[in-house]
């Protein structure tokens, strides 16, 4: 990385709460062209980092500097202004307004003391196509498109500002593996065109996937950065969690007995329809799926909470209704 400029550079940094230390004394640094991946267990003070980052914190101690000035950061405003742009998990979108509305919020063109809504759409149109999203009307409203181009949108709402960091948390949390991929493409496009990008993920194939260098954190402390090439990811999980991979899959024996839950074409019209499955006797079921899946309103079903259109439940070989049980 010695051939690449310094982006961001925090030394020594620490921030406490009442009766916590939440980062304690971390070093840590992006390049500019540079994918940085930010792991550890939840609490390991990763988002405290970045909020530092951000200017959501100005009590911390040690220093900032990016592009090799020190900066204090008092205010997200500020932090905008020095060029870091946070992409949360949460999107940060108006669903009733438009995509244009979306992206340049804050910096509406404006021309005769109203706004320019020609310019509007070309200057939204123009981000747009930065990440891939050009066949998108720009006045379609938000809550019309996808999860995927939701979180493109959110991309090109920050790059609109020309960025020098761009930190994304968990941005693959609700896409599927198609979506993905077209995430990665984007992000290799960014860090070609000299964008340092600190990338959050609890996915390590992901990190592997596009980090050039890893740094994990652990109650609070830098543990270690490793270039990503160099490192097993057995090595960054022993990193995050402390002690070897292999204490957590200790083989245990135990048996599946007889069937305690059998669920036979359990519907919800327009949440899920024709859901079957069985869990027996010394087992773990896992139900998984993308947001808006089905998976919360299935089992809201199954507790009674909401009213099956169709199907069966059956717990311990009694028929159990599944209409407000």
């Amino acid at each position: 990385m010695s051939e690449k400029s310094l982006a961001l550079s925090m030394k020594g940094v620490s921030k406490k709460f009442p009766g916590t230390i939440a980062v304690d004394d971390v070093d840590f640094d992006v390049y500019a062209g540079e994918v940085h991946a930010l792991v550890g267990e939840n609490g390991a003070g990763k988002s405290t980092l970045m909020k530092m980052l951000a200017g959501s914190f100005d009590d911390y101690t040690g220093t900032i500097s990016i592009k090799g000035k020190e900066t204090k950061l008092h205010s997200p405003a500020m932090a905008k202004a020095v060029g870091i742009e946070m992409i949360y998990q949460e999107l940060s979108l108006a669903l009733p307004l438009s995509i244009a509305e979306n992206v340049l919020v804050g910096r509406l063109p404006v021309r005769n003391g109203i706004i320019d809504r020609k310019k509007l759409t070309e200057d939204a149109a123009a981000a747009l196509s930065r990440v891939g999203l050009e066949y998108l009307d720009p006045m379609k409203p938000i809550e019309d498109i996808s999860q995927h181009e939701a979180q493109l949108v959110e991309i090109s709402k920050a790059l609109w500002n020309n960025p020098g960091i761009l930190v994304m948390d968990e941005p693959t949390s609700a896409l599927s593996r198609e979506e993905v991929e077209r995430l990665f493409t984007i992000i290799a496009k960014l860090k070609n065109e000299g964008l340092a990008i600190v990338y959050i993920s609890h996915h390590l194939p992901e990190i592997f996937r596009v980090a050039d260098r890893v740094t994990v954190l652990r109650d609070g402390k830098k543990i270690g950065t490793k270039n990503i090439h160099e490192v097993k990811r057995e090595e960054v999980v022993q990193m995050m969690v402390g002690r070897s991979i292999r204490e957590f899959y200790t083989k245990r024996d135990h048996s599946i007995g007889k069937d305690r839950l059998v669920v036979e074409n359990l519907s919800r019209w327009g949440f899920f329809h024709n859901v079957s499955f069985t869990a027996r006797e010394g087992e773990i079921l896992g139900i998984c799926g993308l947001s808006g899946a089905g998976r919360t309103e299935l089992a809201r079903v199954m507790v009674g909470l909401d009213s099956a259109s169709a199907g069966t439940v059956t717990l311990e070989g009694k028929r159990v209704s599944a209409r407000r049980m």
